[in-house]
């Protein structure tokens, strides 16, 4: 597991606006909290969705490098895909920025179809990796048609090699937005129980089956017969040249179609074994479900694939579906307290928790602003 930072804002008591030496500063500062806590921070972005201040991501380069943070890699820009020009023109600019990030480049935007992806000429000339640095805001089960689109149409389409779901887990109270979004819902997570969204299993038909330096395969990566519509693939090979898995989404497609594979380039033409979920009409019973093993004959074979489904072929093993135990859901405890001095009633915020005890609205405490308090 690798973590990325990105701030959304500065503390009020920076000096010279987010775009400051201030601002550097204190971003290393927040690294070394992360390391006193055990966790090593890998990639480290500027200001969410606000572009880029090209002088300002050479100076965090440099100070990252004299503060004992070289391998951090810098993501610019966490916004779209113009900082890649800027990064042509300037060499200084393009040596401190490692990765090139864009939110939300696919169709519709943030939370859209995702029916097709794109980047720019300029940032896939560029050589450096391209990021989905945020997508997602997609319901964790109608979602996952979307996501999975977002995935593999995001390397056929514009060569993106990562895609950062917002969020990963969604520990948001019912009556909040984006109370259902994610891989995975908690809305009691003291209690330990959450919920599995279809966005997990549509993941998981990727990172199941891939592993950190895989890379894909360009000539084993398009669209199905041809036509974007109706559907996808996308094919990744170990660093040994011989086991891959190659993901097949068909979720625009209108009715069932055979694809033929011919094995080549050195891969092996051993058996695959073809791993598929359902995530147009998603159930449990189609969740990540081990489908049928197939020989190839002389390193060809071929395969169906229904409408609305995700499939993966590939040569490794070992893959299974099995959450694990999830305590029940249950209310939180509120400790309770008798104030001294009692105000008039005062109707409860929006976002208050439920809680199994009687709250009471009382004076701030001395030194506060003279209002109230619920305790």
């Amino acid at each position: 597991m690798k973590l990325y930072g990105l701030a959304w804002a500065a503390p009020g008591w920076i000096s010279g606006g987010f775009w400051s030496t201030d601002t550097i500063n204190y971003l290393i500062s927040r690294l070394g909290c992360a390391k006193q806590h055990g966790l090593t921070i890998s990639y480290l972005g500027g200001w969410n969705v606000r572009g880029h201040d090209v002088n300002w991501y050479i100076q965090l380069r440099s100070a990252l490098d004299s503060a004992g943070y070289g391998f951090v890699q810098i993501v610019g820009d966490d916004s779209g895909w113009s900082v890649a020009d800027d990064m042509a023109s300037d060499s200084a600019f393009n040596n401190a920025v490692s990765v090139i990030g864009a939110h939300y480049p696919c169709a519709g935007g943030d939370g859209g179809s995702a029916d097709t992806c794109s980047s720019t000429t300029t940032a896939k000339n560029n050589g450096k990796p391209l990021w989905a640095a945020e997508n997602g805001s997609l319901d964790m089960d109608s979602g996952a048609p979307a996501l999975i689109r977002s995935i593999v149409r995001g390397y056929v389409d514009a060569r993106m090699t990562a895609y950062l779901n917002w969020p990963l887990a969604a520990a948001i109270y019912p009556n909040l937005p984006f109370s259902t979004v994610g891989l995975a819902t908690a809305n009691a997570p003291w209690s330990g129980n959450y919920a599995i969204g279809e966005d997990t299993w549509a993941t998981a038909q990727v990172t199941q089956f891939a592993q950190p330096g895989w890379t894909f395969v360009d000539s084993a990566s398009g669209h199905l017969g041809g036509t974007e519509s109706n559907g996808t693939y996308a094919t990744l090979k170990s660093p040994n040249g011989s086991d891959y898995s190659t993901v097949l989404e068909t979720t625009t497609a209108t009715a069932a179609q055979t694809v033929d594979v011919q094995v080549r380039g050195g891969l092996s033409t051993g058996a695959v074994h073809v791993w598929a979920t359902r995530v147009n009409s998603p159930g449990p019973a189609t969740d990540f479900v081990h489908t049928q093993d197939i020989t190839p004959t002389g390193g060809a074979y071929s395969l169906t694939l229904q409408p609305g489904w995700i499939y993966t072929v590939t040569t490794t093993t070992g893959r299974a579906r099995a959450p694990p135990p999830r305590p029940p859901s249950m209310p939180t405890h509120c400790p309770t307290a008798t104030p001294s001095t009692v105000m008039p009633p005062a109707p409860r915020p929006r976002i208050s928790p439920t809680c199994r005890a009687r709250s009471r609205h009382v004076r701030a405490p001395t030194g506060g602003r003279g209002s109230a308090c619920s305790r």
